[in-house]
């Protein structure tokens, strides 16, 4: 079939020679319209039925990686060694295939750019030489993204830049890894080049927006346990059932480590409760994930309709953490002796509203801040001292012996939070113009296209989550 991925036969061939079975895979990579590619069932499939299974040596994780590079100290995280082979055996051109011996057929059929991801933007600085109208385009979206998107946009950044700070020093201490590199053909610019960054960060894109949980450390809670899968990655998301899910590991079971060198085999089953008919696209879920996160992590959203978004249907968040900020920076003394306190309670930050669940509402965290915010009067410039009535009052609320500080100051807070929200709204309406005005004569069917709407979708949502919580404020509504 002329939509079946041109690299999937050969991609089933190396996975035969890991050890997998291929005559019983029950789905087939294909085009999938406006999404690449897809996974699409070959044949009726009966709920909770295995679709196939993935040997453990054919899967791309720290286990499998560790023995292919000197040690380091301390060690690469799960992320960095996944991120550094990649960087060292990408194909050389879009229509090339990796020669790495151990994963290449694997990595031939990994994307080959993420020119639409919205990281991309951030981390490659505009250069008013280049003549790549894409990363222009891309730097024109990024000066339309919401301030509370692009605030989590950059802590994406940050973790990219500390793997990326580690894994080049790393590559400087062991540089044969480079020649090695080298040798086979992989020509990287020197590892202080922009250009090598870059590269670097194609590569982390592909282990950030394709692991997918595995158990591979003695606790569930280990970072590391986390692998790209073949097959799997063809998978689009979906954030409605019917879905796939992964069968329990023996390692996951029992509650431990795996017991092979290598870890367990992964086997992925169709949706419980559904039967898969042939042609029809398998899903999977990435997690319970808002679209802010969706966006700045992955590099798209959940489609939202703009009846249901109306009508209620849909949990729409907003960040307020940026607009919060300014009252505490106008305060002086007084308000970095707050932030020192809310950070030592753990309340600084992820300052978010939701619509949903009804009434519309400020997170709690938002609520402690706010509260504390309003109880010291205006009009100190020294803060008081940790022993005061006035943060015993606010330490109540914290421990659940009292529901508010005052009367007053719920009225206050309130009434700073609504500004918050109405802030919110007149801001969107503007943005909204603009962003309109952005890439329209790229071809209908461009990725512009796309990302425009989805940041048009994302000021929708949190301008609706501001208007819901400031009819909430309006109504009298307790939270």
């Amino acid at each position: 079939m002329s939509d079946v991925h041109s690299l999937w036969r050969p991609l089933l061939e190396w996975l035969g020679e890991k050890g997998m079975e291929t005559s019983n895979i029950l789905v087939e990579a294909r085009k999938a319209p406006g999404a690449g590619y897809g996974l699409f069932a070959l044949q009726e499939i009966p709920p909770s039925t295995p679709l196939f299974k993935v040997p453990a040596k054919a899967m791309m994780n720290v286990r499998t990686l560790v023995g292919l590079y000197p040690k380091a100290r301390p060690k690469l995280t799960a992320t960095q060694i996944m991120s550094l082979h990649l960087l060292l055996h990408r194909p050389s051109s879009p229509t090339d295939v990796s020669k790495d011996a151990v994963f290449g057929p694997y990595i031939s059929i990994l994307p080959s750019d993420f020119q639409a991801h919205p990281l991309t933007w951030l981390i490659r600085p505009r250069d008013p030489r280049t003549e790549q109208e894409d990363l222009e385009i891309g730097h024109d979206l990024l000066e339309h993204v919401p301030k509370g998107v692009l605030g989590s946009l950059e802590e994406v950044a940050a973790r990219f830049r500390e793997d990326w700070q580690r894994v080049s020093q790393y590559l400087r201490d062991h540089s044969a890894l480079l020649g090695a590199a080298k040798a086979r053909g992989r020509k990287l610019p020197p590892l202080d080049s922009a250009m090598t960054e870059l590269e670097f960060l194609w590569g982390w894109l592909n282990v950030n927006t394709r692991c997918v949980y595995h158990r591979l450390c003695s606790t569930r809670k280990d970072p590391d346990n986390m692998t790209m899968c073949p097959i799997l990655d063809f998978a689009n998301h979906t954030n409605h059932l019917p879905h796939t899910h992964p069968q329990a590991s023996h390692a996951e079971v029992w509650d431990r480590a795996p017991s092979r060198s290598i870890g367990d085999d992964f086997v992925l089953l169709s949706p419980s409760d559904k039967t898969l008919y042939p042609g029809e696209e398998v899903f999977l879920k990435y997690g319970m994930h808002s679209n802010r996160t969706l966006f700045t992590e992955y590099g798209f959203i959940n489609d939202v309709d703009t009846k249901a978004l109306e009508n209620g249907r849909v949990d729409c968040e907003a960040d307020v953490l940026w607009r919060t900020l300014r009252f505490f920076a106008k305060r002086g003394n007084v308000g970095k002796w707050m932030e020192k306190l809310l950070k030592d309670e753990g309340y600084w930050g992820e300052w978010t509203i939701h619509s949903t669940p009804e009434p519309a509402h400020p997170s709690f965290r938002l609520m402690t801040a706010l509260r504390l915010y309003h109880s010291v009067p205006m009009d100190k410039i020294l803060p008081p001292h940790n022993d005061h009535e006035i943060v015993r009052t606010w330490y109540d609320t914290l421990l659940g012996n009292r529901d508010i500080v005052s009367p007053e100051n719920e009225v206050a807070w309130r009434a700073t939070l609504d500004k918050l929200c109405l802030g919110i709204d007149n801001e969107t309406g503007v943005n909204l113009d603009n962003l309109n005005k952005v890439g329209r004569e790229w071809p209908a069917d461009s990725w512009v296209h796309y990302m425009r709407r989805s940041l048009l979708m994302l000021w929708l949502e949190q301008q609706h989550a501001a208007w819901c919580v400031h009819e909430s404020l309006d109504r009298g509504e307790e939270f």
